[in-house]
């Protein structure tokens, strides 16, 4: 009787894991995206830190700025991560932030999926992840400045149009670049408010794009 009640307590517990496994399975697969054509999900979704260099730019900043960081996120499927760039000491007013051109988002844009910018025969338009060339507003266009071998667009962002990070606040800038070389067409430098005009133009200045 013994073994009879042990085997039969061993045959539950299994039929317990097997339905608890199938339970955990569907959830998986409940869980799984419906990703576009042609893509695959991403095992890997650890950040990695990357250099300015890979992106295919350098640059010169104040010391009390502090250590800039600059990182990689993948996300849930390959092609779609994001880049973040940080300077230790400026309290998130001086930022950098791209996404891969190859990213879907199932959002609405943000000035972070700005990719590079051109100058037509009407104005400038920017690059949206590597998709569209959209136009931008004259009035929000301050101008274009020279780096080192190059230039950059600065563009206000006091409107309330799109999820902005600093949508709407008086005195934020952004700086679309294009860059040359490296894994994307172009990016963003977002100065905020407490960031005088002659310190960002500064910065910008001293931008150097790497080339080709």
């Amino acid at each position: 009787m013994a073994g009879t009640y042990t085997l039969k307590g061993r045959a539950d517990n299994l039929a317990r894991e097997v339905k608890e496994n199938l339970a955990e399975l569907d959830e998986e697969t409940a869980e799984q995206p419906d990703l576009p054509e042609g893509y695959e999900l991403n095992d890997d979704r650890e950040p990695r830190a990357v250099s300015p260099e890979e992106l295919g730019f350098t640059f010169l900043a104040p010391n009390e700025w502090g250590a800039f960081t600059l990182t990689y996120q993948p996300g849930g499927f390959k092609g779609s991560g994001t880049y973040a760039g940080v300077f230790e000491n400026m309290n998130l007013n001086l930022i950098f932030e791209a996404t891969d051109p190859t990213f879907v988002p199932a959002r609405g844009g943000a000035w972070s999926d700005v990719l590079g910018y051109r100058k037509t025969d009407d104005g400038y338009e920017i690059n949206f992840l590597n998709q569209t060339w959209d136009p931008v507003a004259g009035s929000l266009v301050q101008g274009e400045v020279a780096t080192v071998n190059g230039s950059v667009l600065i563009v206000s962002a006091e409107t309330d149009e799109g999820p902005v990070i600093f949508a709407g606040d008086e005195g934020v800038r952004f700086a679309i670049a294009n860059f040359e070389t490296g894994p994307l067409p172009g990016g963003v430098f977002m100065a905020g408010p407490d960031i005088g005009r002659d310190a960002f133009r500064a910065f910008l200045e001293s931008l150097e794009f790497v080339a080709k």
